[in-house]
């Protein structure tokens, strides 16, 4: 819902050959998404994960700077938690969760 409405208010208010990035100002750590996605298939995070070697350009943080979107009047409304659900119900419902090899 976030994107779509971000998507709308750039098509109707942006500046033509600007970039406007749709963002969260609520930064997560990968692996506390990696806890919540767990949690949401009642999967043990210890178990579930395997851990590699970081590749030596690895980037510690993705932080997206959404002033400018934000400027024409966007703002982030969906809670973390609502949107991982509903993302994950779009895959589960689409028959995609066999990728992920859990049963929900």
């Amino acid at each position: 819902d976030d994107a779509a409405e971000a998507f709308d208010i750039i098509l109707h208010h942006g500046k033509v050959g600007e970039i406007y990035n749709i963002g969260s100002r609520k930064e997560r750590k990968v692996l506390d998404v990696a806890r919540d996605v767990c949690r949401y298939f009642g999967m043990d995070f210890n178990k579930s994960l395997d851990f590699v070697t970081d590749r030596r350009f690895n980037d510690k943080r993705y932080f997206i700077d959404d002033a400018k979107l934000r400027a024409l009047g966007w703002e982030e409304r969906t809670t973390w938690e609502e949107g991982l659900q509903k993302t994950i119900e779009w895959y589960v419902d689409r028959g995609f969760s066999g990728h992920w090899n859990v049963e929900h």
